[in-house]
C-alpha cells in the first residue's frame, strides 16, 4: 500500500512548500489539502485555527501517512503541538526564518506575517533578545490578494500592502508571500528569507531517521523536465478547493 506525505495549508500558500518538499523527496507521494474556503487564518483566534487545522488533518489521516507538513506559519504557531500529540508520524511546521535573516545583515530585519503569527508565543521566542532589530509588520489584505490573483500576480499592487521600511533583510513569515518572493525582495532592495526549504530538509531528515524513506533524499534539479513530468503523478489534491489548488500548482510550478 502506498504511503503519503501530507501537506496542509490554509489555502494556496502551502503550494510553495509542496514544491520544496517534492524537490527534496523526488520519489515520495504527496497529499495536499488547502482550506481555501476559510483562508486567511491570520485573522482568526488561536482556538479557531486549532480547530480548522485539526479538521484538515482528520481528512488527511484517512490515508496512510508517513509524515506531514503544516505549511502555514499561522497554523504551526497555533496548532503544531496538538497535531504532533495526536498523530504518530513526524509533523514538521513552518516558522518565520528570523534567525538566518538576522545572521545575514547587521541592520533591521523586517518580518512580514499575519497578525496571529506575530502575536504567537513561538514568534515571541524567535524574537527574544533581538527585539531591537526586528520590525514585525502585518501587510493586511495581502494574503487575500494572493489567493485571488495567484495566476496573475502582476495584478497585485504591492505598494498598497507593504509597509515602507528601511531594512537589511525581509522575512516572508507567511507561505502565501513566497509566491511574490522576487517582487517583495525587489520592493525593499534586500534579500528575502522564508522557511520552505528548511522545512523540506527537516522532513527528509526525520523520515530518514525513522527509516521511512523509499530512497536517499537527493536534491533534484528544480528545472528538470523529468521532475516536472513525474510530479504530476505524485500528488493528490484534496478538499473543496482541490481543483483550484491543482490548477495553480501546475501553472506556477510545473510550466
Amino acid at each position: 500500500m502506498d504511503e503519503y506525505i501530507a501537506v496542509f495549508d490554509s489555502g494556496i500558500g502551502g503550494l510553495t512548500v509542496l514544491a520544496a518538499c517534492m524537490r527534496q523527496l523526488p520519489e515520495e507521494k504527496f497529499l495536499y489539502f488547502g482550506d481555501n474556503g476559510r483562508a486567511p487564518y491570520g485573522g482568526q483566534t488561536a482556538e479557531e485555527i486549532c480547530r480548522f487545522t485539526s479538521e484538515g488533518f482528520a481528512r488527511l489521516a484517512a490515508y496512510p501517512l508517513k509524515g506531514a507538513v503544516i505549511a502555514c506559519n499561522t497554523a504551526t504557531a497555533a496548532a503544531a503541538a496538538a497535531i504532533r500529540a495526536r498523530y504518530p508520524f513526524p509533523v514538521v511546521g513552518l516558522e518565520p526564518a528570523v534567525r538566518p535573516a538576522l545572521a545575514s545583515c547587521a541592520g533591521k530585519v523586517l518580518v512580514l506575517a499575519t497578525r496571529a503569527t506575530l502575536a504567537s508565543a513561538r514568534f515571541a521566542a524567535l524574537a527574544r533578545g533581538k527585539e531591537d532589530r526586528i520590525l514585525p509588520r502585518e501587510p493586511a489584505g495581502l494574503v487575500g490578494a494572493i489567493e485571488a490573483n495567484a495566476l496573475v500576480p502582476e495584478r497585485i499592487g504591492l505598494a498598497h500592502y507593504l509597509p515602507a521600511e528601511d531594512c537589511g533583510a525581509v522575512v516572508l513569515g507567511c507561505t502565501h508571500y513566497v509566491f511574490l518572493r522576487r517582487e517583495i525582495s525587489a520592493f525593499y532592495g534586500v534579500p528575502a528569507f522564508d522557511g520552505n526549504e528548511g522545512a523540506a530538509r527537516r522532513l527528509a531528515s526525520l523520515l530518514g531517521e525513522k527509516g521511512s524513506l523509499g530512497h536517499s533524499a537527493a536534491q533534484t534539479n528544480k528545472c528538470s523536465k523529468n521532475w516536472k513530468k513525474s510530479a504530476k503523478k505524485r500528488v493528490i489534491f484534496l478538499g473543496e478547493a482541490k481543483n483550484t489548488n491543482k490548477c495553480v500548482y501546475f501553472a506556477r510550478f510545473l510550466t
